[in-house]
């Protein structure tokens, strides 16, 4: 338990007691011991025995070490910084609403471009993945410049306030205008959705068709062709993950392409093409040039046996005796 410690009072007369609290005691030189005119007890002066305060901001060495800046100036500090920025803010308004310049409306751009970033983030919960967020905020910027140029400040009101009503309403706009589909179907849209989750509650199970025709209160052709008009609103993103938590590939790459080459049938092809291509080489050299004419060359039968110097029924049978002999060998060669 600290002693209370006998300290002179401001008159010099007599003495009032102080507790000190269990601190490192500082020393004093001793050209201020033998300045101070007295000591009691051997024991150095402190702060409290001079009744002298520190300044605020002042910094105060302990042992030659520097002592921490108390909490409280530094809250103090932060309450001037915010009420020096916010009084910016309004002398920046004023001035911008002065003269609408340019440079000032920029400057009040960067100042609130948070608001667009909080609002696109909370706009982009409800889309599809493949709406990306910084679509949202280039919209965004735009509803924030116009909510600053139509903004009255002498109307009292809360510029934030009014700002996100016109950002928000900038990137809906945008929205629906890049949207193929008509409202219409998306409002009925929404409507099915509804009919189908308070049937699933009532029902325990999930409704047909006739039942959600009834309780949408048309006929069940109707119902149908919304069918077909809602299947145009289900779209997906090529580039989308199949599997975004194991590294899969998108959903471009799982599409089959008719007019892609089948590797297995243009392997199949290359071997017979090589197959057919020993055959012929094996065949006699008047049979291997009637086919080679015939097949590479495009020649008619008349026209080969007059290089051949035959008649065109002689070629015939040439050319029906290597066909078969062909066919021959390439049955030997697939059953090898």
């Amino acid at each position: 338990m600290t002693e209370p410690t006998p300290v002179p009072d401001a008159a010099g007369g007599g003495s009032r007691t102080a507790t000190v609290p269990p601190e490192p005691v500082v020393p004093v030189p001793a050209s201020k011991q033998a300045s101070n005119g007295h000591r009691q007890n051997g024991a150095p002066r402190s702060e409290a025995s001079t009744g002298e305060t520190a300044e605020p901001g002042a910094e105060t060495h302990v042992n030659g070490t520097p002592a921490a800046v108390p909490a409280a100036a530094v809250t103090r500090a932060d309450a001037r910084s915010g009420d020096d920025v916010e009084a910016g803010i309004v002398a920046l308004w004023r001035s911008y609403g002065e003269s609408h310049d340019q440079g000032q409306r920029d400057r009040l751009v960067l100042h609130y471009a948070p608001l667009v970033k909080y609002v696109a983030g909370r706009v982009g919960t409800g889309l599809p993945a493949h709406v990306d967020v910084a679509d949202l905020i280039q919209s965004g910027i735009f509803g924030l410049v116009d909510a600053i140029e139509k903004f009255e400040p002498e109307r009292g009101l809360k510029f934030e306030t009014y700002a996100m009503q016109r950002i928000r309403g900038a990137i809906l706009d945008d929205l629906r205008s890049q949207d193929w589909v008509p409202r219409s179907v998306r409002s009925r849209a929404r409507d099915v959705e509804r009919a189908l989750e308070r049937l699933g509650a009532k029902l325990q199970r999930t409704p047909t068709d006739r039942e959600l025709a009834a309780e949408l209160k048309i006929g069940l052709a109707e119902l149908r062709e919304l069918y077909g008009q809602l299947q145009l609103t289900s779209v997906v993103a090529l580039d989308e993950l199949i599997a975004p938590n194991k590294g899969g590939s998108s959903l471009a790459e799982s599409l089959p392409d008719d007019a892609a080459e089948d590797p297995v049938a243009s392997l199949v092809d290359q071997d017979s093409r090589r197959q057919l291509a020993d055959a012929i080489a094996q065949l006699a050299e008047r049979d291997r040039v009637v086919v080679t004419l015939y097949y590479f060359e495009n020649l008619t039968l008349a026209e080969i046996g007059k290089v051949l110097g035959v008649t065109e029924s002689r070629v015939c049978q040439l050319h029906t005796r290597a066909v078969l002999r062909l066919r021959t060998k390439l049955n030997e060669q697939s059953e090898a």
